[in-house]
């Protein structure tokens, strides 16, 4: 299934979170859910397909941190509350929690033009606080980002 053929789990999320978190008040913790539940059946089905669920992770984290900035949400604290969530889709869809939190790090990482330095920044140290070592992964994956602009 080629690029265009794939689903596009990314822009889902997205609409999941501004069409049902705008009002709601814990919404970084509702998203992390979502952005759970949505990696855990969109992983499934990548892997039923025989395709790498990389992307599919990928997509997810960023479009549902899109939606949060579309909301005006804090996505700092939905970047930490996914995170935190990862190790249990790892889990159910038997991958490494390493593997996929790299994953993740990478959608958070695209959205490097889209947000101030000091929202990366904070992203970065919370990141780093929850997972000791992930800081230095994220600054290299957002430089990587940045480099492509």
């Amino acid at each position: 299934m080629g690029e265009s053929e794939r689903l596009d789990l990314g822009k889902l999320a997205k609409e999941i979170v501004t069409n049902r978190l705008k009002d709601v008040e814990d919404a970084p913790t509702v998203a992390a859910e979502v952005v759970k539940k949505t990696i855990v059946a969109g992983v499934q089905a990548t892997k039923a397909r025989g395709e790498d669920p990389h992307l599919t992770v990928q997509d997810v984290v960023q479009g549902a941190l899109l939606g949060l900035i579309l909301i005006e949400k804090d996505v700092v604290a939905a970047t930490t509350a996914i995170l935190g969530r990862l190790s249990e889709a790892a889990q159910e869809v038997h991958i490494d929690p390493q593997e996929m939190l790299t994953w993740a790090l990478e959608g958070v990482a695209k959205l490097t033009p889209l947000v101030e330095r000091d929202v990366l920044y904070r992203i970065r140290v919370a990141a780093d606080k929850q997972f000791m070592g992930v800081g230095e992964v994220f600054d290299k994956l957002c430089a990587k980002e940045k480099a492509k602009t």
